[in-house]
């Protein structure tokens, strides 16, 4: 089948990602975003912009090894323009000994989320078959049935506040809060979904680092204390974002953290955190920010027999699979999957190659954001309350 020109919604990573993979493949591609999005002439213009429909811009992201080596090997110009933006790459082995075969794809992108999103709309705009528009929502769906009825085919979308665009392919890149369902309902299509809530919410604020010299002290520090986690993270532009994540239930330690004096304290007083605090002069970069209704989900686009639901309609991102941000997979899934969407429609493919095979043995002991046990990181922090009883009972 063929895919002349796709319709793109959202013109975050997984919109943009997108689009530039559809782009290099010969497609011609609408993105269609609902924030505005104003001219951003430098990293710094993209950091104190706001996006009212991505609030997560300005929460820690992780941009770990997967989403490195896929642009290396995908997208080696996007990857130098980050480079040349100021970005760096560490690795991800030096404390694990001397180094082996493989080490190289291990490196993990210091980046801020604001300045990721810039590079990467920056580059789809040079792309000549790509028209970027914003302040054009979309509010459900263009379909019709086979001619045999057997299933549902999109062919466009309509915007909020009325009009459509056509296309040939329709790609969901709404994010955790899109309405992917609820767009295909109309059509009689029924999107299952598995969802987890992670119990979790972040406060997380910037900082500057006054001596651009001394940074970074590491890709990360991060631990788990039972009732909060918390990770400190590089950035781009001397920066360092700080963040905690604490029970969704737990409103007092909300109230208190909420405050940017008492929160610096926290950070000063947590073991890895204080290392940053202490040794690098840091400036606050605004107040405290909260986000929550953080969760785990993955939804469902094909039958029993494996066969898609929908025809000409994709999910990518969030909008098809939403992970624990603790785990910083995000980022990387959404380019993932976004490469592998023109895969159907060019004779060559366009998957990335698997990261090759690691002689590295992992730890026992990673920071939170990294495991892959079946813990309360995955569940969210055991409540302060809850804890203590454990602890006096001598069963944790």
């Amino acid at each position: 089948m063929g895919a002349d020109r796709v319709v793109v919604a959202g013109g975050g990573i997984a919109g943009l990602g997108s689009a530039l993979a559809l782009a290099r493949c010969g497609r011609q591609v609408v993105v269609l975003e609902r924030d505005r999005l104003p001219y951003q002439g430098s990293a710094e213009e993209a950091f104190a912009g706001e996006r009212p429909g991505a609030t997560q811009m300005h929460q820690t992201h992780g941009f770990l090894a997967r989403i490195v080596v896929l642009m290396r090997e995908r997208f080696p110009d996007l990857l130098a323009a980050l480079l040349d933006a100021g970005c760096s790459t560490i690795s991800g082995t030096a404390a694990l000994g001397d180094p082996l075969p493989g080490d190289e794809d291990l490196s993990i992108l210091i980046v801020r989320r604001s300045t990721f999103e810039w590079v990467l709309r920056r580059a789809v705009a040079d792309e000549p078959g790509v028209e970027l528009r914003s302040v054009a929502g979309v509010a459900g769906l263009l379909g019709r049935e086979t001619p045999d009825g057997s299933r549902k085919v999109v062919d466009g979308v309509k915007l909020e506040g009325g009009g459509e665009v056509r296309g040939d392919v329709v790609v969901a890149a709404t994010g955790r809060r899109g309405e992917v369902p609820g767009w295909l309902a109309p059509l009689g299509v029924s999107v299952p979904e598995t969802v987890r809530p992670s119990g979790l919410m972040y406060l997380t604020r910037w900082y500057r680092s006054t001596d651009p010299v001394a940074m970074p002290l590491g890709p990360k520090a991060g631990g788990d204390l039972g009732y909060l986690k918390f990770l400190v993270v590089p950035g781009d532009g001397a920066t360092v974002s700080a963040t905690i994540a604490i029970s969704a239930e737990d409103r007092e330690l909300r109230r208190v953290l909420s405050d940017p004096e008492r929160f610096d304290h926290a950070c000063r007083a947590l073991p890895g955190p204080d290392e940053w605090f202490s040794t690098l002069d840091l400036e606050p970069i605004g107040g405290v920010r909260p986000m929550g209704g953080l969760i785990n989900r993955i939804r469902t686009f094909t039958d029993a027999d494996g066969a898609p639901i929908v025809s000409n309609f994709h999910a990518v991102g969030d909008a098809h699979t939403c992970t624990n941000p603790l785990y910083g997979r995000g980022c990387s899934l959404a380019m993932v999957q976004a490469v592998l969407l023109p895969t159907p429609w060019t004779r060559t493919t366009t998957s990335p190659r698997p990261l090759r095979p690691t002689r590295r043995r992992a730890p026992n002991r990673w920071p939170p954001g990294t495991t892959t046990r079946s813990s309360s990181t995955a569940r969210g922090p055991t409540p302060r309350r809850a804890r203590r009883s454990t602890r006096a009972t001598g069963t944790g």
